[in-house]
């Protein structure tokens, strides 16, 4: 079902949940303490920092989804992760210590079955996310919102690898126990939920002439949205997917427009800009919760 307004098309979104298992999942740990050792196979999928026999020992988790099916156009609109407690693990049977840390995209390739911590991968601190410390000892880390992640992902696939875990402060004593997708337990496996739209795009109108810039795109609180040219009494009309008007700012001029997110939700939102009762520029933005 396509809506349509102004120059803009959009299809109906499309939700796909991922929770593979250990044959089909892709999980490992790296550990600082033993660097060429391989843990393709771990049960657990745990960021920590403790010592062992007083000798410091880092655990980093790698983490990636088949996100091959998602198309190459594809916009994300949503895009959750979710992380179990594993209470299948000794000594360590709980979360521990200042434990936050980060969810940071991988950015070269790296094998389930031979990666160690010599050979681990490298990442980006772009986009990363942040996770608190955790609250109980047995926590789950539900909806982690990784939009913005997973968007560089389909963006940039010659550069995208999954997820890292990192502790964010990487000295004893601290972890996060969760599950991989080689956990005995199947409904403890990492899991995340993306929805996305396709075929979303801006319809080719002889009025539309400048071009329009929008950073940071996802964004939270506020966007900047740059023209190529000098308005002069021009209209910014912002739709939802539904093609409903959500926001309108009139009387703009100059080259800058700041877009504050106010009361609208998280999605997928399209921009107008008219002069003159002329349409001159179209684009879209995505706004997220994170």
């Amino acid at each position: 079902m396509i809506s349509a307004f102004g120059g803009f098309y959009s299809n109906a979104q499309t939700t796909i949940t991922l929770q593979p298992d250990s044959a089909g999942g892709k999980d490992a740990e790296i550990a600082l303490i033993v660097p060429n050792n391989n843990y393709g196979n771990s049960g657990k999928c745990s960021p920590y920092a403790w010592t062992q026999n007083s000798i410091l020992n880092v655990v980093r988790p790698l983490i990636e989804f088949d996100l091959s099916n998602i198309p190459a156009n594809a916009t994300i609109t949503d895009a959750k992760f979710t992380l179990f407690y594993n209470p299948n693990y000794a000594p360590l049977t709980q979360h521990n210590g200042s434990n936050a840390f980060w969810i940071k995209r991988i950015t070269s390739t790296w094998t389930e079955n031979t990666v160690t911590w010599n050979t681990q991968p490298t990442t980006t601190s772009i986009n990363q996310v942040s996770v608190p410390q955790s609250l109980s000892p047995t926590q789950d880390y539900i909806d982690i919102d990784v939009t913005a992640l997973v968007q560089d992902m389909i963006n940039n696939p010659a550069t995208s690898f999954g997820f890292m875990l990192q502790l964010q402060n990487e000295t004893p004593y601290a972890d996060v126990m969760l599950a991989s997708s080689d956990n005995i337990d199947k409904t403890l496996h990492p899991k995340i939920q993306i929805t996305y739209t396709t075929n979303v795009g801006v319809a080719e109108t002889i009025n539309t002439q400048s071009i329009m810039s929008i950073y940071p795109n996802p964004f939270t609180s506020t966007v900047t949205l740059q023209m190529d040219k000098v308005l002069n009494d021009a209209t910014l009309t912002v739709y939802n997917s539904f093609g409903q008007t959500v926001a309108l700012i009139k009387n703009i001029s100059g080259q800058t427009i700041l877009f504050n997110r106010e009361n609208l939700a998280s999605g997928l939102y399209f921009v107008q800009l008219t002069e003159e009762n002329e349409i001159i520029a179209e684009d879209k933005f995505v706004i997220t919760d994170r």
